[in-house]
């Protein structure tokens, strides 16, 4: 629905920028249409942050599978490993992607993994293991791969956030995003 009320709107906007691109050839004022724009815009942005404040992230069990369309990715398990400094924790986290298509090879875009504490800090991967997050899955294949991060060493909560898609993705309305809880 998110994805319908934004292609709705940027098509709105569009018309509008034919419109009025129209109209400044004709030497003809877009005012009308600039404050239409302006509305359009405001109302959507105010719509988002309405969506973005109303987001949840509910803890979900390592093993469930969180998916974009048919590419679909979980946390198998998290181990703690040994740190090379006393102000750090270091982490592997065991991913396994997998296809739930029916009838095409899956490869996902731009897909990411963070850690995030319980004050909105994020840390990305140190290292990552031999297939990388973006592999192409073929029709029902299943892959794993390994992840490390490297974390200060407080008694902070710790979440394991998957994203999926785009910079422009973020500008649909923000729906709950399940996280799986590290510590």
């Amino acid at each position: 629905m998110s994805t319908l009320i934004f292609l709705l709107t940027v098509f709105a906007l569009i018309i509008l920028l034919v419109t009025a691109a129209a109209r400044a050839i004709r030497r003809k004022p877009i005012f009308k249409i600039a404050w239409w724009t302006i509305g359009i815009l405001l109302a959507y942005f105010i719509a988002w942050g309405f969506f973005w404040l109303q987001r949840r992230q509910p803890v979900i069990p390592f093993g469930t599978d969180i998916c974009f369309d048919d590419w679909c990715v979980t946390v198998d398990n998290v181990k703690r490993l040994p740190s090379t400094t006393p102000d750090s924790t270091a982490f592997v986290m065991v991913i396994r992607m997998s296809n739930h298509a029916r009838g095409i090879a899956q490869r996902p875009s731009e897909p990411r993994i963070h850690l995030i504490d319980d004050l909105g800090r994020t840390w990305s991967p140190a290292a990552s293991g031999p297939v990388p997050l973006d592999a192409r899955l073929e029709l029902h294949e299943s892959k794993t791969t390994t992840m490390n991060f490297i974390v200060p060493a407080n008694d902070a909560q710790l979440k394991a956030l998957i994203e999926e898609g785009p910079w422009i993705t973020d500008l649909l309305f923000p729906e709950d995003q399940p996280v799986f809880k590290i510590r």
